[in-house]
């Protein structure tokens, strides 16, 4: 059986275009890093999905920020849920809560979000861990 992008194509002349570029080693399917990292949390078992979309924030407000834990396993998922706000690598605020989701349900969690005052390009992350894994979802919180 082929990866659906190992049917695909790379070209790095005119006209560009590159469908196949999750893979660095197609013969050994060894994934890029950054496909691997990213994509991987997609397909867990429990997802998650930070559902803010705004193209900006103003600096010093507060926002509700939904964030969707999805349960597609048979078992019950009793975990916290970590929301932080970084710049740059750097935390700048974190909120946590605790969820419990039957299986096969999705449930909404409510954050009340402290926008920072500070212009800047931050990041939004929801993650939780579990049995070594890293389960994450990420939105661009550009303030201005």
């Amino acid at each position: 059986m082929l990866h659906f992008c190992g049917l695909g194509y790379s070209r790095s002349k005119d006209p560009r275009g590159q469908t196949s570029d999750n893979f660095i080693d197609i013969r050994n399917l060894t994934y890029e890093p950054a496909f691997y990292k990213y994509v991987k949390p997609a397909f867990a078992p429990v997802g998650l999905m930070v559902d803010t979309w705004e193209k900006e924030y103003a600096g010093g407000s507060k926002i509700n920020v939904p964030v969707f834990v999805i349960n597609d396993s048979g078992q019950p998922f009793n975990q916290e849920i970590q929301l932080s706000i970084t710049l740059d690598g750097q935390v700048v605020s974190t909120y946590k809560k605790g969820v419990n989701v039957k299986p096969y349900e999705v449930l909404t969690i409510p954050f009340e979000v402290d926008i920072p005052g500070k212009a800047g390009n931050y990041l939004m992350k929801a993650e939780y861990t579990l049995n070594g894994e890293n389960v994450f979802s990420l939105r661009d919180i550009p303030v201005k």
